[in-house]
């Protein structure tokens, strides 16, 4: 005689699969270490040319790692054809545009560690600029968005979902005024001097504005940081 055959309810077999998930999650994630860190600002950095390929350095370290990268041009000079960093590509996600500004968001799970290249290739020789925000302790991107206004001394861009564990990250560009971020929100990266300026930051609210002193052209893109789960 056999052993009798044991059944299990759907909702045992739901909080097994539950508790493998969880267990197996500080063993099996992208660039190594635990499943319960949760998300941190790694390192910026920003510049601006007039060029068809836009090129600085960035270092990235940590566990579990995303790099956003932010690229701006005129619409009617120039588009975007690809970014990349240390050789490997970024996914596009969205973008904030209009008649005289464009600033699209790109970025990279999981990039290389220690000092690599980002490059913003653009389909002509134009004033352009580039600016990079990388994170530790996020498993994804998502509810992107992106605005544009003209002639006006402040801009705001808003992004969905953010609460709890979630971080916003976004940034904004203009032309030869130099950018103040608003309260309640995290400078990471400020490009002043000439040519286009821009100001990206982080919250945990997903309300970002910024002012300058003249009337100018905006355009801003942003999205939501998924924490690990």
């Amino acid at each position: 005689m056999g052993k009798e055959l044991e059944f299990v309810t759907k909702a045992e077999l739901k909080a097994v699969i539950r508790m493998l998930r969880h267990e197996m999650s500080g063993k099996f994630t992208t660039g190594g270490g635990t499943g319960s860190e949760a998300i941190a600002f790694d390192a910026a950095s920003c510049t601006n040319g007039n060029t068809n390929t836009l090129q600085w350095n960035h270092t990235c370290s940590g566990n579990h790692r995303i790099l956003v990268v932010f690229a701006g041009c005129n619409p009617g000079q120039a588009t975007i054809s690809s970014v990349t960093y240390g050789g490997q590509n970024l996914t596009y996600l969205c973008r904030g545009d209009g008649t005289y500004r464009r600033l699209e968001l790109w970025y990279l799970l999981d990039p290389p560690t220690g000092e690599n290249s980002i490059t913003i290739n653009y389909s002509a020789s134009t004033y352009v600029v580039g600016g990079a925000i990388s994170f530790t302790g996020v498993s994804g991107i998502d509810n992107c968005n992106g605005n544009y206004e003209s002639s006006v001394t402040s801009h705001s861009l808003s992004i969905t979902g953010v609460s709890g564990d979630y971080w916003a990250v976004a940034a904004a560009m203009t032309w030869a005024y130099d950018i103040t971020g608003g309260t309640g929100q995290t400078t990471r990266f400020n490009l002043t001097g000439s040519q286009y300026r821009t100001n990206g930051a982080t919250d945990q609210d997903g309300s970002f504005s910024w002012t300058i002193g003249t009337a100018q052209t905006w355009g801003s893109v942003g999205a939501r940081l998924i924490p690990l789960s």
